[in-house]
């Protein structure tokens, strides 16, 4: 999938209900000759609202931020129809795609049209969810972020039997910026 360095800059989609920015984006990429681009594709909320934890962020100016995870995924949805839109875009650039997904209509649809498919540190336990992607892709990302050992080791068994011939690559994310760089745990990388 990826032959030596590789560095694919990571996109959004929707831009406060406008996805004008991504197609910018991407004709601004593919000008520059990037490799691959990595979007996160959701389709449908994966967050109970009644349950919802909350996500916490500080913004560039740095200004403290916190609303339920389930108000922040809402922010983020695209319809199947733009979410098809942009991929078909994205094929007709000929740039090679890698979508981090949150939903099995989000696997389905993005795995006809990337080359890797990518699940977050917060669904390295979502069985379901890693199920889907190892039936309908061929290259995996899995973001380890601050897992457990246990939680990457439970995941990499489990696509190991859903599909054996899978190609892995772990992905080692740090906590969200800005926070100090002491609070990585970058000796994580070392013990992967």
């Amino acid at each position: 999938m990826f032959d030596g360095f590789s560095f694919f800059p990571d996109i959004d989609l929707y831009y406060q209900g406008d996805s004008t920015e991504a197609y910018d984006l991407v004709d601004e990429l593919v000008d520059k000759n990037v490799d691959f681009i990595k979007f996160a594709l959701c389709i449908h909320n994966p967050v109970s609202r009644k349950y919802s934890s909350f996500d916490t962020w500080v913004d560039p100016d740095g200004k403290h931020h916190q609303q339920k995870l389930y108000d922040t995924f809402e922010q983020r949805i695209i319809s199947e129809t733009k979410a098809t839109n942009f991929l078909e875009y994205c094929k007709s650039k000929n740039v090679n795609l890698i979508a981090s997904v949150y939903d099995s209509v989000s696997v389905s649809l993005a795995s006809k049209y990337c080359i890797a498919l990518k699940v977050s540190s917060a669904n390295i336990t979502n069985f379901p969810l890693i199920e889907d992607i190892s039936r309908n892709c061929e290259n995996f990302i899995i973001d380890t972020g601050n897992s457990t050992d246990s939680d990457i080791s439970n995941a990499l068994e489990f696509v190991d039997k859903i599909n054996p011939s899978m190609n892995i690559l772990v992905q080692y994310s740090p906590t969200r910026p800005p926070k100090l760089s002491s609070t990585w745990n970058m000796w994580r990388i070392k013990e992967m």
